[in-house]
């Protein structure tokens, strides 16, 4: 599942803020692998799970009703809620601190991915920026290396 918020700063829009998990009671069959996407888990397209702060109910009971262990889920439902939140509001914290040009004009990345340890970015000139674990390989230089900067 993914989620993501928009961030608004003085009524503008300035980023988002996405979470993307594994649900592990979402999809798959009790027999050795899948043979379409239906199998993998429930298809959605992309929908409003809060509309202006308030869940939407009908939504969330639709997830319940698809997924093994709905408690399970809505823990997971919940992290990932708390982890979208908790980077718009850091982000914000960034603006207040450093003013909105300053945070903006900052970000220069065309592309940004992260892993379990690692997050990586290239930016507009195509150098590959790491910080965090390398811890097998993921980023294209030996497992077991930190990064902090360009590759």
């Amino acid at each position: 599942m993914t989620f993501t918020v928009p961030i608004f700063h003085d009524d503008a829009l300035v980023g988002f803020s996405c979470c993307m998990a594994h649900w592990p009671d979402v999809g798959g069959t009790l027999r050795e692998g899948t043979t379409d996407i239906f199998s993998e888990g429930l298809q959605m397209p992309i929908v409003k799970i809060y509309r202006k702060g308030v869940p939407n109910e009908e939504l969330i009971a639709i997830i319940k009703n698809n997924v093994r262990l709905p408690e399970r889920a809505m823990g997971d439902f919940r992290a990932q809620i708390a982890a979208v939140k908790t980077g718009e509001r850091r982000f914000l914290d960034l603006i207040r601190k450093y003013g909105c040009d300053a945070v903006l004009g900052g970000i220069a990345f065309t592309s940004l991915s992260s892993g379990a340890h690692h997050i990586s970015g290239l930016d507009a000139g195509g150098t590959a920026y790491c910080w965090g674990l390398n811890i097998g390989g993921q980023i294209g230089i030996s497992g077991g290396v930190s990064c902090n900067g360009p590759l």
